[in-house]
């Protein structure tokens, strides 16, 4: 569950069974439509036999609040070894600083500041 807009890590624990050498690992973040939010890649990836924490560190995740999905995925060499739905999903439970409205409300949630000032 994310509560905040401050600094987060995301880790992702692998077990894995036989090195994987110049390996491909993808990962993409989903709302509840479905729809890409953010997603990653990286190559020549190599992971040696045992347990591994894929970790991810954003300095905010400033989504509207409600259920994400994460989707991982690894390769060896072009052969897929794993593609997993995460679970339990990512909540996102912080504070609403978007419009009142639904129907106004976008997929960033981000607190900004109004004023009304004479021009310079």
């Amino acid at each position: 569950m994310l509560t905040t807009l401050e600094p987060v890590t995301i880790k992702f624990v692998v077990e894995v069974s036989q090195a994987i050498r110049r390996g491909h690992h993808g990962i993409a973040l989903r709302n509840l439509d479905q729809q890409i939010i953010w997603a990653w890649a990286a190559d020549d990836v190599d992971l040696p036999k045992g347990t591994r924490e894929l970790c991810y560190t954003f300095p905010m995740l400033p989504l509207r609040p409600g259920p994400y999905s994460w989707h991982v995925s690894l390769y060896d060499e072009g052969a897929l070894v794993d593609y997993w739905d995460c679970l339990p999903e990512m909540i996102v439970a912080t504070e609403v600083h978007q419009h009142r409205s639904d129907e106004w409300n976008g997929i960033l949630n981000i607190p900004s500041r109004f004023a009304i000032q004479e021009p310079k």
